[in-house]
């Protein structure tokens, strides 16, 4: 009997070590230590208290707005919205980096065990190379989230909504809307660099000013994946080179079951939906749709681009009348359909044909 009391006793304490420290509680006018509702703390102290006490919760309190005088670091700790019946609230729990009054990114996320889930990121701004106006991940999760109305206005900076830069960033479930950059390197809404992920987002209404090689709507360098996602009238405000919806460089990126549409070149020499301007860069594009973008729904630059491409509509998109699949490039530009023949393919309707299932048969055009 002893040995089966020790031995629960034991599972009790293995189980709340891996719960993590006590939980910490913020109002906006809270000035306590946190430990508990009645003594809540304020945001920023929360937030440096939990940095010393890694694995623990911090839950913020619904209906307020919190505006900020210097962005919140995320190290190896969760943040999250709270609402009276315990559960979260993203859209009236708002995280206000307070520009134009400061330029004051709102969130930095540092450790794997990072997590930032279900708020409103709203008017921040950054200023350095390091990117991301609303929200900067170098490890982490962002998730659950709505960012929107942040800026990069740093021309070599990354990311007007979030910069996410390595192979422990997951952005997941979040709206990433109306966010502006002012940068060569791009990402309007979003920048994933380094094999980063993002999942089952909406980025939609951000853009892209400078140029060249600058995605207004997501920005993929190296690696980085984006899936299950719907990229919907972002705008290329630069003079050239630059894309509507997402661009591309360096290797192994890939985009899957993505819609693309409604996105625009803004000037004559832009894609509108995705491509690339480095000779370089690959992209896998697979169980995609991409359509009624203004300008190229594919288009590459200065030799740029090689695409994969499976399962992936991509019609109606350019200016010209009538709408076709606007495929455009600048030199040599390679694709690649696996299993299919590059050869007579022509600029078509998108083909169904029934075995026992839909099976989207793709049909695009070089030029």
């Amino acid at each position: 009997m002893k040995a089966i009391f020790q031995a629960v006793l034991l599972v009790l304490l293995v189980c709340g070590a891996s719960q993590g420290a006590n939980p910490l509680y913020v109002t906006p006018t809270g000035s306590g230590d946190g430990s508990s509702w009645g003594t809540a703390a304020n945001i920023n102290a929360a937030v440096l208290t939990a940095a010393a006490t890694p694995g623990c919760t911090v839950y913020v309190t619904n209906n307020a707005t919190y505006t900020l005088t210097d962005q919140l670091v995320i190290t190896n700790f969760t943040i999250k919205s709270y609402d009276a019946n315990g559960l979260p609230d993203r859209d009236h729990t708002i995280i206000n980096g307070g520009y134009p009054a400061i330029s004051n990114r709102c969130f930095t996320l540092n450790h794997a065990n990072s997590v930032v889930d279900s708020f409103t990121i709203t008017n921040g701004c950054c200023t350095n190379i390091f990117g991301g106006g609303g929200v900067y991940i170098s490890a982490g999760t962002l998730k659950n989230c709505l960012v929107q109305s942040n800026r990069m206005s740093n021309a070599s900076g990354y990311g007007g909504g979030v910069y996410a830069n390595g192979s422990s960033c997951l952005i997941t479930n979040c709206d990433i809307v109306g966010n502006y950059a002012l940068t060569t390197y791009g990402g309007g809404g979003i920048c994933l660099d380094t094999s980063a992920q993002a999942w089952n987002c909406r980025i939609n209404f951000n853009v892209c000013t400078n140029y060249p090689a600058s995605g207004a709507g997501v920005q993929l360098i190296t690696g980085a994946r984006l899936m299950n996602c719907s990229v919907i009238s972002n705008r290329a405000g630069g003079t050239a080179y630059m894309m509507g919806g997402i661009c591309y460089n360096g290797k192994g990126n890939m985009v899957r079951n993505c819609l693309i549409m409604g996105n625009d070149r803004g000037k004559a020499v832009n894609g509108g939906g995705i491509g690339s301007y480095s000779s370089s860069a690959n992209c896998i594009i697979e169980n995609c749709t991409i359509v009624g973008n203004a300008g190229a729904g594919i288009a590459n630059y200065y030799n740029g681009g090689n695409e994969y491409i499976t399962n992936t509509i991509c019609y109606s998109n350019g200016l010209d009348t009538p709408k076709t699949a606007g495929v455009e490039s600048e030199g040599s530009w390679k694709a690649h359909f696996p299993g299919l023949s590059a050869t007579g393919m022509t600029c078509e309707r998108p083909l169904w044909r029934w075995t026992r299932s839909w099976t989207v048969v793709c049909t695009v055009q070089n030029g």
